[in-house]
């Protein structure tokens, strides 16, 4: 009876550190799964950062771009008002010149 209940004993310690050890892997199985999933999820993050800074380059650039050819349409437009007045001021001025040459000759 006490042999027996000494093998019990052997027994549920056998258990008890094979538990033991079975925790233990398992812990370190988790933990590796826990690694590679935030290493994984790191990646992930960086990766849309880079994304996210690219799209807002982009879409500074084509903003700046088209505020650009806004500006250059109105510079254009400007000129081309200047250049309209000056040339309906053309003839006048000519025939201002022409009549005081043959106004004092």
């Amino acid at each position: 009876m006490v042999a027996e209940a000494i093998e019990r004993i052997r027994e549920a310690e056998e258990r008890a550190e094979k538990a033991r050890r079975d925790g233990r892997a398992e812990r370190k199985r988790v933990m590796a799964e826990a690694h590679e999933a935030s290493e994984k999820l790191l990646e992930e993050t960086r990766r849309t950062a880079r994304d996210d800074e690219r799209q807002a380059v982009e879409s500074a650039r084509a903003e700046a771009e088209q505020e650009a050819a806004s500006i250059a349409a109105e510079g254009e437009q400007r000129v081309e008002k200047v250049r309209a007045e000056a040339e309906s001021r053309v003839a006048p001025a000519v025939e201002k010149v022409l009549s005081s040459i043959t106004t004092t000759a």
